[in-house]
């Protein structure tokens, strides 16, 4: 089906208010007022309608949260919202405001759920294993943000192996949206070891920084010789600051991709 692009009918429009701080009298005053648009405006009942007016409050979510433990679907809990506000305007937003918000607590609960199960599951761990080792941050609304873990297993190898390391971030393909960093070796039967593992808040130089000095501290402070990663600027920055004298390497797979994307004689 093919939608026709809805006629813009704002465009050149002179409406203005500009205010200005004065000082001499501690005060805002108006400098400019122009109240004629070029297109019409909302009435009285489009008003509540509008984004800027509509609101969904914490009442309106412990109300819903409540219906919903009773089996009440969303669309009749806004049903009887409005029916209690005395119609749709009293309401002041839509279903699809309500479901948004619904999904949007839905969500919240389940992360930080999964971060509760996520460190307690670490914690068994640690009891299991002496030599487990697991640090993790969190935000400024005291969410888990960066987790990072190996276990005793991990440390032996790195011990034995830990001259090279591979360290990568994959996509973001898991549903907390964070970017998975592993840190990998080989053996000596030419086969592949993990170090370490973490899940970032973000790709940025100074979360890298804090993921490698987490590596560090876990591998009590031993160092690669040499590091191998994709050519991320951000990595490249925190592992000079962190690893200075270890030699940084790209990734041949990488360097190949690169190659055959960008040069067309083959």
């Amino acid at each position: 089906m093919v939608h026709t692009p809805r006629k813009e009918t704002r465009e050149n429009c002179r409406a203005t208010f500009s205010v200005k701080y004065c000082p001499k009298r501690d005060a805002y005053i108006v400098t400019k007022f122009v109240k004629k648009h070029s297109h019409r405006l909302a009435n009285s009942r489009e008003v509540p309608f509008l984004r800027l007016h509509r609101c969904v409050m914490e009442s309106n979510i412990a109300q819903s949260m409540s219906m919903r433990k009773a089996s009440i679907k969303t669309n009749r809990t806004y049903d009887y919202m409005v029916d209690q506000a005395g119609g749709y305007i009293k309401v002041r937003f839509t279903s699809k405001d309500l479901y948004n918000r619904m999904d949007f607590e839905h969500r919240q609960v389940v992360l930080n759920g999964d971060a509760q199960a996520a460190i307690s599951y670490m914690n068994s761990k640690a009891i299991a294993d002496p030599e487990f080792f697991c640090m993790f941050s969190v935000d400024e609304e005291n969410r888990l943000a960066n987790l990072f873990w190996r276990d005793s297993q991990s440390l032996h190898d790195y011990c034995c192996f830990g001259d090279v390391v591979i360290f990568d971030s994959t996509y973001k393909t898991n549903v907390y949206d964070k970017p998975l960093v592993v840190f990998v070796g080989v053996n000596n039967h030419n086969a592949t070891t993990v170090f370490g593992c973490a899940f970032l808040v973000d790709e940025i130089a100074d979360i890298y920084h804090w993921v490698l000095r987490t590596f560090l501290t876990s591998m009590k402070d031993k160092k690669p010789i040499s590091i191998v990663t994709d050519g991320d600027e951000a990595m490249r920055i925190a592992i000079d600051e962190v690893f200075p004298d270890a030699h940084h390497c790209l990734c041949t797979w990488h360097i190949m991709r690169n190659v055959n994307t960008n040069v067309n004689n083959p």
